[in-house]
């Protein structure tokens, strides 16, 4: 019984591990990752977005943890959204921040790359706007 629990353990652990994996890294970086092979890649042409909430810091002074917390949550969920529609893809979210790339992993024309991320960023403007987050 102890070691039907224990495997049960370690299986529960292994798919918790590839879940994570797949949230944070590109599905064709994984595989290659368990096939052995480098995943380090090249792309020439990319495009770059960076956000930084203008007056974050003062604004999560006057909230609670839990308030910026689930503020963060929710336009970060809205940004995810407009990632997958305009087809960049998310890099990361750190703190306030939010980072995404177009041209990178799925290659496109450099051009059609910056209009993507252009366009994901005018409607992450009117995101923050619509949101009224205080800042």
């Amino acid at each position: 019984l102890v070691l039907s629990v224990l495997s049960a353990l370690v299986l529960l652990s292994q798919k918790r591990q590839r879940q994570l994996l797949h949230r944070i890294i590109p599905a064709r970086a994984v595989r290659r990752l368990q096939k052995g092979e480098q995943v380090a890649e090249a792309y020439p042409m990319t495009t770059i977005f960076f956000s930084d909430l203008v007056g974050f810091t003062s604004m999560s002074s006057r909230k609670s943890a839990m308030e910026v917390v689930e503020m963060l949550n929710d336009l970060f969920t809205d940004f995810d959204k407009l990632a997958r529609y305009h087809k960049v893809f998310k890099v990361d979210t750190i703190g306030d921040a939010y980072m995404v790339v177009g041209g990178a992993p799925a290659e496109c024309d450099p051009e059609e790359a910056a209009a993507r991320v252009a366009r994901f960023a005018l409607e992450a403007l009117d995101l923050i706007e619509e949101a009224d987050l205080g800042l």
